[in-house]
């Protein structure tokens, strides 16, 4: 299909998509948390289900980081090797940043495939992937809702959609397009900016369409944890929920599941000043739970044009920081009333632990197409910094700029504590502008840094190569700033968290794995450096362990022929740039593509599976040991004991018996004496009778 035909159909989806728009205005109560603080550590709100999963005492996550359609495909990988391994049920935490929270969302909520074996679909070896195997797409798994562009039927809308999001992005980026093309592009944004009642949500919308429909997943559900939280949430707010109106994730045992995404700025003051200049990116969180900023900051955001609704200011000062149960983030507080009758008054309005709020829900839900849309959202920033004063545009591509800064996600915002019955009025709150967890941190590790986790594994899919990974230089403070021509969309600059001095070890041992032809693994024990702007202190200690999803040799020496010779064919062959798709160019992946890459980064983790589980803190699982035939060596005292005991017994045995014999023959004697008188008796009578 042309890029002009994807755009013709779009208007098909502004009817599929952008219909049964979820409640507004409803009011609730939700349960808040407050920001944590480099005064020590935070006890975030999770800490009683941490009890409840993962193996006892263990302090260990994963993180998935982000790539798009490569690292939605890499995820299925991941998740069916550490399945099979039965090690998801042994971790704690989960921590996924865009494409990798396409595959977090669609393996924890899918509630038409209770069976994760099923759903995840069957490992072939090496050896088995030739290319008629890998052409073919199982039904039913989540193989076959990894490429859009197969068997599609009214995702092919969606598809559709998210390719003129794409084509319209490469315009932006002054890519190589007809002026046909643009020209047509730029009439279908203008129609959608104009006509969709919520252009901000069109991406969570297309992304939901294409990766979670197919799974049952109800696109008006708010996110939830478990039953219990369900329970507590309806009983707070009688009559306002039906108990379909929430998705939990489908195995309740499943390590704690935080989605990374981007605070860019307030929504008023777009276009804002590019983030290179500011550097004053914050990060979201997005549980089942709740969701908000982990750490309570003062972020000074500006404006290119100024803000009509602040005295045309340029800058904002803005409190961040706080958590609201996931189903009411994005709801605004009334403090106008006198009284403060909204707010619970009964609760410390120092945010105290498991404090309540009454506010007004968002008519845009936190669904779990919302949280995996704005976790993935890679143009948000720079979408939010868009203008001919940050880009060098041509007169054809800058009537884009106008219309761009509508479609980024945006939530509104409040700090928790910092709004309380003392603070009537709405000055605290606002829209935020929300983007890709990616643009701050690509690799979901900080995420975990901040709650002390012990062992950290991070299966990695970077395109880049593995000396120049831009997913883990910004953690050790190398290349905080040069990570992408595309300086509009990443704030890496305040990601340092280990000392620079280990960073080159630490490298080279994946470096020195792949060309060895090993799996390119690295573990260290670290040590924290202070960093003030995420919260984390110096001196944690902690155990990391880097998969890069590198193919090793013998996995690729291991292919059939047919495979081998398409991947020789490099950018000409069906396989071109395995493994590292390009995130935009190849969005859609084929097939054999999504099949191999995902056998691949399921081989990485079994053929290491002690290294896994070693990287997790994890012994190795019980088994069931032989049975054996214990055979005892008597000593000599022991042979005499039984010897005497014998001779004993073989005594008595004999008085027994003679004992009886004795006694048979008294009997016999006896016998014979009465059958003699028996005789005499009768001899008697008879000469009696005679006579």
């Amino acid at each position: 299909m042309t890029c002009r035909d994807r755009i013709r159909a779009t208007y098909t989806l502004l009817v599929l998509v952008l219909v049964n728009l979820p409640c507004r205005g409803q009011e609730a109560n939700a349960r808040v948390w407050p920001a944590g603080g480099m005064e020590g550590p935070q006890e975030f709100p999770e800490a009683n289900i941490l009890e409840t999963i993962g193996d006892q005492g263990a302090s260990n996550g994963i993180c998935l980081t982000g790539g798009g359609t490569r690292s939605y495909t890499s995820a299925i990988g991941w998740f069916r090797a550490l399945n099979q391994l039965k090690l998801l049920h042994r971790v704690k935490y989960l921590s996924s940043v865009s494409g990798g929270s396409w595959g977090a969302a669609a393996f924890y909520f899918r509630p038409n495939f209770k069976d994760a074996d099923t759903f995840l679909g069957p490992y072939l070896t090496p050896d088995q992937l030739d290319m008629a195997t890998i052409s073919e797409m199982p039904p039913n798994n989540t193989m076959s809702f990894a490429v859009p562009s197969v068997n599609l039927d009214k995702e092919t809308v969606a598809t559709q959609y998210a390719s003129v999001m794409l084509t319209t992005l490469k315009i932006f980026y002054k890519a190589k397009e007809s002026k046909e093309d643009r020209d047509e592009a730029l009439n279908i944004l203008k129609n959608m900016q104009q006509n969709i009642p919520q252009p901000s949500r069109v991406w969570e919308r297309a992304v939901h369409a294409l990766f979670l429909d197919r799974l049952g997943i109800s696109e008006r559900a708010f996110l939830a944890q478990n039953n219990m939280t369900v329970a507590d949430i309806m009983a707070r707010n009688p009559g306002l929920f039906a108990k379909d109106s929430f998705v939990l994730p489908t195995d309740d045992q499943l390590p704690f599941l935080i989605m990374g995404a981007t605070v860019a700025g307030p929504d008023t003051l777009a276009p804002l000043v590019p983030n290179t200049k500011r550097n004053s990116l914050t990060a979201l969180e997005i549980t089942p739970l709740y969701s908000g900023v982990p750490f309570a900051q003062n972020v000074v955001f500006e404006s290119q044009n100024g803000d009509q609704n602040v005295g045309n200011s340029n800058e904002q000062v803005v409190d961040l920081g706080g958590f609201v149960e996931t189903f009411a983030f994005g709801g605004k507080v009334d403090f106008t009333t006198a009284t403060g009758d909204r707010i619970n008054t009964s609760i410390p309005s120092n945010g105290a632990l498991n404090s309540t709020i009454n506010l007004f829900l968002s008519e845009s839900r936190l669904t779990v197409g919302a949280g995996a849309g704005i976790s993935s959202m890679a143009p948000g920033v720079a979408m939010a910094a868009a203008s001919n004063q940050t880009l060098t545009v041509d007169p054809e591509i800058e009537p884009f700029l106008q219309y761009l800064h509508d479609f980024v996600p945006k939530a509104n915002m409040w700090p928790w504590p910092g709004v309380g019955p003392n603070e009537k009025s709405a000055k605290g709150q606002r829209d935020m502008l929300l983007a890709d967890g990616g643009s701050l941190d690509n690799s979901g590790v900080i995420s975990l840094l901040r709650r002390n986790v012990k062992n950290l594994l991070v299966l990695d899919c970077s395109a880049d190569p593995i000396d120049q990974n831009g997913n883990l230089q910004p953690l050790f403070g190398i290349n905080l700033t040069s990570s992408s021509n595309l300086n509009l969309v990443y704030g890496f600059s305040h990601n340092q968290v280990f000392n620079s001095s280990d960073y080159d070890s630490f490298i080279n041992q994946m470096v020195t794995a792949s060309e060895t032809g090993s799996a390119a693994i690295a573990t260290a024990t670290l040590t924290t450096v202070e960093n003030s702007w995420w919260g984390i202190p110096a001196g944690n200690v902690l155990n990391l362990t880097w998969v890069n999803f590198n193919a090793p040799l013998d996995w690729l020496e291991s292919l059939p022929t047919d495979t081998q010779n398409d991947l020789q064919e490099g950018i000409n062959g069906s396989l071109a740039n395995f493994p590292r798709f390009g995130t935009q160019s190849q969005f859609l992946l084929s097939a054999p593509q999504t099949n191999l890459l995902s056998q691949l980064t399921s081989y990485i983790i079994l053929e290491n599976n002690m290294t896994i589980m070693n990287a997790l803190g994890l012994a190795p699982p019980p088994t069931k040991a032989p049975e054996t035939v214990v055979t005892l060596k008597p000593s000599f005292a022991l042979y005499a004991a039984s010897t005497v005991v014998g001779l004993v017994l073989l005594l008595l045995l004999i008085i027994l018996v003679r004992f009886l014999v004795k006694k048979k023959d008294g009997i016999d004697e006896y016998e014979s004496e009465e059958m003699q008188e028996l005789q005499d008796e009768e001899e008697i009578d008879d000469s009696y009778a005679a006579s």
